[in-house]
Protein backbone atom coordinates (compact mmCIF):
# COMPACT_ATOMS: atom_id res chain seq x y z
CA UNK A 1 0.00 0.00 0.00
CA UNK A 2 1.04 3.17 -0.77
CA UNK A 3 1.50 5.49 2.12
CA UNK A 4 1.99 8.77 0.15
CA UNK A 5 -0.90 10.44 0.76
CA UNK A 6 -2.32 13.82 2.67
CA UNK A 7 -5.03 14.38 4.29
CA UNK A 8 -7.07 17.53 4.35
CA UNK A 9 -10.44 19.64 5.10
CA UNK A 10 -12.11 15.59 4.65
CA UNK A 11 -10.16 15.19 1.40
CA UNK A 12 -7.29 13.25 0.61
CA UNK A 13 -4.65 13.91 -2.16
CA UNK A 14 -2.57 11.44 -3.97
CA UNK A 15 0.59 12.90 -5.31
CA UNK A 16 1.97 10.14 -7.16
CA UNK A 17 -1.83 10.66 -9.05
CA UNK A 18 -2.17 14.30 -8.70
CA UNK A 19 -5.63 13.71 -7.84
CA UNK A 20 -7.95 14.96 -4.80
CA UNK A 21 -10.69 12.70 -3.49
CA UNK A 22 -13.68 13.47 -1.28
CA UNK A 23 -16.49 12.12 -0.58
CA UNK A 24 -20.59 12.30 0.57
CA UNK A 25 -21.26 16.40 -0.67
CA UNK A 26 -25.53 15.55 0.09
CA UNK A 27 -25.71 18.89 -2.23
CA UNK A 28 -29.74 19.52 -1.21
CA UNK A 29 -29.51 18.28 2.09
CA UNK A 30 -30.34 22.20 3.07
CA UNK A 31 -33.30 21.96 0.85
CA UNK A 32 -34.84 19.26 2.55
CA UNK A 33 -34.29 20.52 6.19
CA UNK A 34 -35.85 23.71 4.69
CA UNK A 35 -38.74 21.48 3.38
CA UNK A 36 -38.82 20.04 7.20
CA UNK A 37 -39.53 23.62 8.02
CA UNK A 38 -35.65 23.69 9.69
CA UNK A 39 -34.72 27.21 8.37
CA UNK A 40 -31.10 28.02 10.39
CA UNK A 41 -29.52 29.33 7.43
CA UNK A 42 -27.08 26.27 6.59
CA UNK A 43 -25.51 28.00 3.79
CA UNK A 44 -24.48 24.55 2.04
CA UNK A 45 -23.32 25.88 -0.84
CA UNK A 46 -20.99 28.52 0.15
CA UNK A 47 -19.19 26.03 2.95
CA UNK A 48 -18.41 23.26 0.04
CA UNK A 49 -16.91 26.04 -2.25
CA UNK A 50 -14.80 27.50 0.42
CA UNK A 51 -13.61 24.07 1.34
CA UNK A 52 -12.79 23.23 -2.38
CA UNK A 53 -10.93 26.57 -2.96
CA UNK A 54 -8.47 25.73 0.13
CA UNK A 55 -8.12 22.26 -1.62
CA UNK A 56 -7.34 24.05 -4.73
CA UNK A 57 -5.10 26.64 -3.59
CA UNK A 58 -2.98 23.78 -1.19
CA UNK A 59 -2.67 20.80 -3.65
CA UNK A 60 -4.06 22.47 -6.80
CA UNK A 61 -4.34 18.81 -8.25
CA UNK A 62 -4.78 17.64 -12.02
CA UNK A 63 -8.18 15.97 -11.15
CA UNK A 64 -10.72 15.83 -7.91
CA UNK A 65 -13.02 12.58 -7.84
CA UNK A 66 -16.45 13.38 -6.36
CA UNK A 67 -16.30 9.84 -4.57
CA UNK A 68 -20.45 9.32 -4.68
CA UNK A 69 -23.70 10.39 -2.32
CA UNK A 70 -23.10 14.24 -4.55
CA UNK A 71 -26.88 14.39 -4.03
CA UNK A 72 -28.99 13.78 -0.99
CA UNK A 73 -32.34 12.95 -2.15
CA UNK A 74 -32.65 10.14 -4.43
CA UNK A 75 -36.63 10.56 -6.35
CA UNK A 76 -35.94 14.66 -7.21
CA UNK A 77 -33.92 17.33 -7.87
CA UNK A 78 -34.32 20.64 -5.83
CA UNK A 79 -34.44 23.60 -7.92
CA UNK A 80 -31.22 24.98 -6.25
CA UNK A 81 -28.85 21.92 -6.50
CA UNK A 82 -28.08 21.96 -10.38
CA UNK A 83 -27.08 25.66 -9.91
CA UNK A 84 -24.85 24.81 -7.02
CA UNK A 85 -23.18 22.08 -8.64
CA UNK A 86 -22.26 24.74 -11.68
CA UNK A 87 -20.78 26.44 -9.21
CA UNK A 88 -19.05 23.48 -7.67
CA UNK A 89 -17.76 23.10 -11.00
CA UNK A 90 -16.85 26.42 -11.83
CA UNK A 91 -14.93 26.52 -8.78
CA UNK A 92 -12.61 23.49 -9.76
CA UNK A 93 -12.14 24.15 -13.11
CA UNK A 94 -14.11 21.91 -15.45
CA UNK A 95 -11.18 19.60 -16.88
CA UNK A 96 -10.56 18.41 -13.24
CA UNK A 97 -13.75 16.78 -12.12
CA UNK A 98 -14.78 13.46 -12.31
CA UNK A 99 -18.26 11.90 -10.48
CA UNK A 100 -18.46 8.92 -9.01
CA UNK A 101 -21.75 7.04 -8.73
CA UNK A 102 -23.00 7.06 -4.62
CA UNK A 103 -26.25 4.86 -3.39
CA UNK A 104 -27.74 9.10 -3.45
CA UNK A 105 -26.92 10.05 -6.73
CA UNK A 106 -29.93 8.05 -8.57
CA UNK A 107 -30.96 11.60 -10.18
CA UNK A 108 -27.20 12.51 -11.23
CA UNK A 109 -26.97 11.39 -14.80
CA UNK A 110 -30.13 13.56 -15.14
CA UNK A 111 -28.04 16.89 -14.16
CA UNK A 112 -24.13 15.86 -15.87
CA UNK A 113 -25.15 14.16 -19.03
CA UNK A 114 -26.44 17.90 -20.23
CA UNK A 115 -22.72 19.25 -18.56
CA UNK A 116 -20.85 16.54 -20.77
CA UNK A 117 -19.67 14.36 -17.48
CA UNK A 118 -20.48 10.26 -17.00
CA UNK A 119 -20.68 9.34 -14.15
CA UNK A 120 -19.08 6.15 -13.19
CA UNK A 121 -19.34 3.25 -10.88
CA UNK A 122 -15.44 3.05 -10.16
CA UNK A 123 -12.83 4.70 -11.10
CA UNK A 124 -9.29 2.67 -11.45
CA UNK A 125 -6.01 4.61 -11.85
CA UNK A 126 -2.62 2.17 -11.77
CA UNK A 127 -3.14 -0.06 -8.82
CA UNK A 128 -5.81 2.33 -7.13
CA UNK A 129 -9.47 1.62 -7.13
CA UNK A 130 -12.12 4.69 -6.21
CA UNK A 131 -16.16 3.67 -5.59
CA UNK A 132 -18.46 4.86 -3.02
CA UNK A 133 -18.56 1.54 -1.48
CA UNK A 134 -22.51 0.71 -0.93
CA UNK A 135 -21.64 -2.60 -3.17
CA UNK A 136 -19.30 -5.08 -2.54
CA UNK A 137 -16.17 -5.64 -4.90
CA UNK A 138 -15.57 -9.29 -5.75
CA UNK A 139 -12.09 -10.01 -6.09
CA UNK A 140 -10.69 -7.18 -4.63
CA UNK A 141 -6.93 -6.77 -6.15
CA UNK A 142 -4.89 -2.98 -6.01
CA UNK A 143 -3.10 -1.30 -3.88
CA UNK A 144 -5.27 0.77 -2.35
CA UNK A 145 -9.21 0.87 -2.28
CA UNK A 146 -10.91 4.67 -1.19
CA UNK A 147 -14.47 4.55 -0.30
CA UNK A 148 -16.94 7.05 1.54
CA UNK A 149 -20.15 6.25 2.49
CA UNK A 150 -20.41 5.54 6.30
CA UNK A 151 -19.65 8.90 7.20
CA UNK A 152 -16.84 8.09 9.67
CA UNK A 153 -16.55 10.40 13.36
CA UNK A 154 -15.44 10.02 16.56
CA UNK A 155 -16.05 11.02 20.14
CA UNK A 156 -13.31 12.33 22.11
CA UNK A 157 -13.88 13.80 25.46
CA UNK A 158 -17.54 14.43 24.66
CA UNK A 159 -17.03 16.04 21.17
CA UNK A 160 -17.52 14.58 17.94
CA UNK A 161 -14.77 14.97 15.25
CA UNK A 162 -14.60 13.64 11.75
CA UNK A 163 -12.11 11.16 11.10
CA UNK A 164 -10.44 9.02 7.93
CA UNK A 165 -10.05 5.00 8.99
CA UNK A 166 -7.39 3.23 7.87
CA UNK A 167 -6.60 -0.41 7.07
CA UNK A 168 -3.17 -0.66 6.00
CA UNK A 169 -3.29 -4.30 5.91
CA UNK A 170 -6.25 -4.29 3.83
CA UNK A 171 -5.19 -1.57 1.75
CA UNK A 172 -8.15 0.49 2.79
CA UNK A 173 -9.46 4.04 3.55
CA UNK A 174 -12.35 5.57 4.49
CA UNK A 175 -13.33 9.08 3.75
CA UNK A 176 -15.95 11.52 6.43
CA UNK A 177 -18.20 13.01 4.63
CA UNK A 178 -17.64 16.46 3.05
CA UNK A 179 -20.90 17.76 3.51
CA UNK A 180 -20.97 20.26 6.25
CA UNK A 181 -24.41 19.40 7.13
CA UNK A 182 -23.60 15.77 7.89
CA UNK A 183 -22.11 15.07 11.24
CA UNK A 184 -20.92 11.77 10.80
CA UNK A 185 -21.67 8.39 12.40
CA UNK A 186 -19.74 7.76 15.57
CA UNK A 187 -17.45 4.53 15.49
CA UNK A 188 -16.65 4.41 19.32
CA UNK A 189 -19.45 1.87 19.77
CA UNK A 190 -19.40 0.17 16.57
CA UNK A 191 -19.36 -3.58 15.53
CA UNK A 192 -18.10 -3.94 11.76
CA UNK A 193 -21.36 -5.48 11.62
CA UNK A 194 -22.66 -2.23 12.20
CA UNK A 195 -21.27 -0.77 9.00
CA UNK A 196 -23.42 0.12 5.72
CA UNK A 197 -20.45 -0.43 3.82
CA UNK A 198 -20.39 -4.36 2.51
CA UNK A 199 -16.31 -4.16 2.38
CA UNK A 200 -16.35 -2.90 6.08
CA UNK A 201 -18.41 -5.60 7.44
CA UNK A 202 -16.17 -8.06 6.74
CA UNK A 203 -13.36 -6.30 8.81
CA UNK A 204 -13.04 -5.93 12.20
CA UNK A 205 -13.36 -1.75 13.07
CA UNK A 206 -10.54 -2.98 16.06
CA UNK A 207 -8.17 -2.46 13.38
CA UNK A 208 -8.72 0.32 11.89
CA UNK A 209 -6.22 3.45 12.48
CA UNK A 210 -7.90 6.75 13.05
CA UNK A 211 -6.91 10.35 12.01
CA UNK A 212 -8.97 13.41 12.95
CA UNK A 213 -8.74 16.70 11.74
CA UNK A 214 -8.95 19.25 13.96
CA UNK A 215 -7.40 22.61 14.56
CA UNK A 216 -5.64 22.41 11.13
CA UNK A 217 -3.66 19.87 12.19
CA UNK A 218 -3.81 15.95 11.23
CA UNK A 219 -3.80 13.77 14.49
CA UNK A 220 -2.80 10.01 13.89
CA UNK A 221 -4.20 7.69 16.23
CA UNK A 222 -3.06 3.89 16.48
CA UNK A 223 -5.68 1.36 15.62
CA UNK A 224 -8.79 2.30 17.25
CA UNK A 225 -9.40 -1.29 18.93
CA UNK A 226 -5.69 -0.10 21.46
CA UNK A 227 -7.16 3.21 22.48
CA UNK A 228 -11.53 3.61 22.21
CA UNK A 229 -12.30 2.43 26.02
CA UNK A 230 -10.22 5.39 27.11
CA UNK A 231 -11.91 8.10 24.96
Amino acid sequence: MSENFELYNQSVYFPDLDICVLSDLHLGLEDVLHNQRIHFPFNEEEIIIDKLKKILRRFNPNYIFFNGDVLHSFEYIPDSVPKKIDRIISACGEDRCKFINGSHDTMLPYILQDRGYDVHDKLTIKDFVFYHGEKKVENRKCDFTIIGHDHPSIDILGQKFKCYLLSPEEKLMVLPAFSPLCEGTSINEMQSEDFMSPILKEININDFKVFVEAENEIFEFPKLGSFKDKL
